[in-house]
């Protein structure tokens, strides 16, 4: 009997609030912080379309092609690389109309469609290139898509960025509140966030500059972005 009194009042006593010290009662400051770093682009990624409706498949076929191989030949000429340069796979699309009378469809044309990639890494050439490329027979350019070398460098500086900013967050409120910052316990970071560069503007040259090699255009793109955020726990000492 009184073994068992024994074990009960040591397990008592083992639960009274402030015996044992647990992490939560432990002194911390969690700060955040943001980073970004902006950069010029030095490339871009240009889709050139060739569509062509006629009732003739093989013909539409023949003028598709031969506007590819217009382009092929002016990125030739303007010094882009092959390595450089994609071409798609021909689409073909029939279209069709119903016929009341027989309760039938019935082909009235074909759509064909062809693609031209190309992975330009001289921005000086993007203005001739899109220019050049319409009167060649493209009628559908999508807008350049800019980007930049060494992206993974760009996203680990803007994180770098966002560390520092969360430690100097820290070391002012602990100066402020006459403590002194510790060690890191926790890190959370969210993920680098990409911010394309803007819509290139679009300027049109002289006329005396129109006929230079590079084209009648040139392009004036904005900066990428790239930024980070990061939660961070510094010990109190």
């Amino acid at each position: 009997m009184n073994s068992l009194c024994t074990i009960i009042a040591m397990s008592a006593l083992s639960i009274l609030p402030g015996q044992v010290m647990s992490d939560d009662t432990a002194r911390v400051v969690t700060v955040s912080g943001r980073g970004e770093v902006s950069v010029e682009p030095d490339r871009a990624q240009v889709s050139l379309s060739i569509m062509v409706r006629s009732e003739q498949q093989q013909a539409a076929q023949r003028e598709v092609d031969d506007t590819v191989d217009a382009v092929l030949r002016l990125t030739d000429k303007l010094d882009i690389p092959r390595k450089d340069v994609r071409t798609t796979r021909l689409n073909i699309n029939p279209e069709f109309r119903w016929d009341k009378n027989t309760s039938e469809r019935k082909i009235t044309g074909y759509m064909i469609q062809r693609t031209v990639e190309v992975n330009l890494k001289e921005l000086e050439k993007l203005g001739g290139l899109m220019q050049r490329a319409t009167s060649a027979g493209v009628n559908q350019v999508s807008p350049p898509v800019l980007g930049a070398e060494n992206e993974d460098e760009h996203r680990r500086e803007a994180l770098a960025r966002a560390a520092t900013d969360a430690r100097l967050n820290a070391e002012t409120l602990a100066q402020s509140l006459d403590a002194r910052l510790g060690k890191v316990r926790r890190i959370t970071s969210s993920d680098v966030i990409h911010h394309p560069a803007p819509m290139p503007r679009m300027r049109m040259e002289s006329r005396a500059m129109m006929a230079d090699a590079q084209g009648a255009e040139t392009y004036t793109p904005g900066e990428i972005k790239y930024s980070a955020a990061v939660t961070v726990e510094f010990d109190l000492d």
